[in-house]
């Protein structure tokens, strides 16, 4: 288990709770040594410890991380900021932002980083060295900058979270030179995203991917043939908080949502015959579980 604090270390934990090992700022290669808020931790599929950070763009280790041995792991990373000299790593090196709020690896390898003012970075490492391209509002039809969160689905698709609302790529696209965004908004029915403001996307383990606004509670997406709806879950039908900042799922298939008032949760519907019997119900208003 991997924390980050707001004073800027990262804590490691063991399945018993106990600390592995602190961070505490990031020893660079070219000798710096920053110390900044970690927004997203991620390991990519090659073994590349990444980390998104407030101010300080994103952090790469240099060489593969031995997980299993990260109490003694030496830690060098590269930076990638936004005004990071080209001629450093390689072909285009510059970041969109320094806000760096995510990041995602999709199946053809690229990285893909939310930033909070300059839309999606994605980066590509080869042996010629490192190449990122920026999509914005101004080379693109992404609806806001400001992007908080990324998720790829069990399909490829890359799902952005925006504070206008909802920004899917399918996955064919990403590997190219254009990305064009379908654009998922809150309009005045019930049948929409229930707030423009989306923090946190996730995809549960029956596929449902469910959407955290700051405002709105909890929509949940359901296809209908080839349209689109959503299904809402506010304060007026159970929520004690419409601010949800993010939404995850525990071995017994619960869904768990952090508020801003307390932590919350709701139980996911049968949903086959051989996992009903050890499901409840679900409920005509969502069930919840509170704390502090």
């Amino acid at each position: 288990l991997w924390v980050s604090t707001k004073s800027g270390k990262i804590y490691v934990y063991n399945e018993q709770f106990r600390v592995r090992r602190v961070i505490d700022g990031f020893a660079c290669s070219d000798g710096h040594h920053y110390t900044s808020v970690a927004y997203s931790i991620y390991a990519d599929r090659d073994g590349y410890l990444w980390i998104c950070t407030k101010g300080c763009g994103v952090f790469v280790s240099q060489r593969k991380v031995n997980f299993a041995n990260i109490e003694r792991e030496p830690l060098v990373f590269d930076n990638y900021r936004s005004r990071t000299s080209a001629s450093h790593f390689g072909i285009s090196s510059a970041l969109g932002d320094d806000n760096a709020y995510g990041i995602v690896q999709d199946a053809y390898g690229n990285m893909w980083v939310a930033t909070y003012g300059n839309g999606l970075s994605r980066i590509r490492r080869n042996d010629n060295g490192v190449e990122i391209d920026v999509f914005n509002t101004h080379n693109s039809n992404l609806t806001s900058n400001k992007v908080r969160h990324l998720m790829i689905d069990d399909d490829n698709n890359l799902w952005v979270a925006t504070t206008m609302g909802v920004n899917r790529v399918d996955g064919t696209y990403l590997n190219g030179n254009k990305i064009p965004f379908v654009h998922l908004v809150h309009h005045d029915n019930s049948n929409s995203l229930s707030y423009n403001d989306v923090c946190h996307i996730y995809q549960s383990s029956d596929s449902k991917i469910y959407f955290s606004t700051i405002g709105g509670g909890l929509s949940e997406l359901s296809a209908e043939g080839d349209s689109l709806r959503f299904v809402n879950c506010d304060v007026s039908n159970g929520l004690c908080n419409d601010v949800v900042y993010a939404v995850t799922e525990d071995n017994a298939g619960d869904l768990w949502l952090a508020s801003k008032m307390r932590l919350m949760s709701r139980i996911l519907p049968p949903k086959t015959a051989s996992t009903a019997s050890r499901r409840k119900a679900w409920p005509s208003r969502p069930s919840t579980s509170t704390t502090g």
